[in-house]
């Protein structure tokens, strides 16, 4: 494709190769002001420019690129990256060999160290043309530094959050496999708990409850032998936990009215008033917000065995 001067509207469609430099040689002559309209784009380029020999010795850089690498103009002009310190050399030979076969380098990321030693990642697009017999080449650089930097931030982020969440997952497995071990064991100790009592406790209990006693007696024997079968149990436990708020007595109260003892009998065995009985109901009642019309408070605390 020749680019004329009747068709400038298609630079902006048109490869590096497409370009004819004659025609930006024009432009440098006959542009918009004295100094053309090349060298004005060329160094105002917020994007690191330059322009090198085929062994890239720097003929002319403009001020973004000056302001990246720390250098001034005539620090760079005359010399190679090589000679700056700025590429290892590696990577200054695979670019020139790639721009030596191909004439052209697109979107190629690369590390280059500034005058204070500091390593920046860049993507280098470069272009090889001829000027006067001479081959040279138009680079040019976009600093992703900081891109590079958050992008490797994040990816540590994550790979942290995924070992947070692997040591989650494995301390909520064993968790879990202590819980089911426990409770196992509560289950074992409970069972063995109700074996020994009705093998040790039970047969002296029925014989009490064969002999002669006043009927008051009677109700407290009773008693003691359900409280007895729930040493095993999690009701006291479920209850403190349920309303933590609850006085020992009422829990005592609470424990009886269960077994289906009236205020009397939990009265006598209590060895309080029959008021003082039904007043803790009341707290119970309150506590448990069942209300006054609420739900019957025995079967509310059966529920919770």
């Amino acid at each position: 494709m020749i680019v004329t001067r009747k068709s400038k509207s298609d630079i902006r469609n048109a490869g590096p190769a497409d370009i004819n430099v004659s025609f930006l040689k024009e432009l440098d002559q006959k542009g918009n002001g004295p100094a053309g309209l090349f060298p004005l784009v060329f160094a105002m380029n917020p994007s690191m420019m330059a322009v090198t020999t085929a062994d890239g010795q720097y003929l002319e850089v403009n001020r973004a690129f000056c302001e990246a690498t720390g250098y001034t103009r005539d620090e760079l002009l005359g010399k190679n990256s090589l000679e700056l310190g700025e590429w290892k050399e590696e990577q200054r030979r695979e670019i020139l060999d790639q721009l030596s076969r191909d004439g052209k380098i697109r979107n190629k990321e690369i590390y280059w160290r500034n005058k204070s030693r500091e390593v920046h990642c860049c993507i280098l697009s470069a272009e090889v043309f001829e000027l006067d017999g001479e081959r040279l080449v138009l680079s040019t650089l976009q600093d992703i530094t900081k891109r590079k930097r958050m992008e490797d931030e994040l990816r540590k982020s994550k790979d942290s959050l995924a070992l947070q969440a692997e040591k989650l997952e494995a301390l909520n497995t064993a968790l879990k496999v202590l819980l089911d071990q426990q409770e196992q064991n509560q289950r074992l100790t409970s069972a063995r708990l109700k074996s020994n009592m009705q093998e040790l406790i039970t047969p002296y209990l029925e014989r009490l409850k064969d002999g002669q006693m006043a009927p008051m007696d009677r109700v407290s024997l009773s008693v003691l032998e359900s409280n007895l079968m729930d040493i095993s149990s999690d009701f006291v436990y479920n209850l403190a936990s349920c309303y933590p708020n609850l006085t020992p007595k009422e829990i005592q109260v609470a424990n009886l009215v269960k077994e289906g003892k009236s205020s009397g009998e939990i009265a006598h065995v209590m060895g309080v008033s029959l008021g003082t009985v039904n007043a803790h109901r009341n707290n119970l009642r309150r506590k448990m917000r069942l209300g006054k019309g609420g739900a019957n408070l025995r079967s509310h605390l059966l529920a919770m065995k």
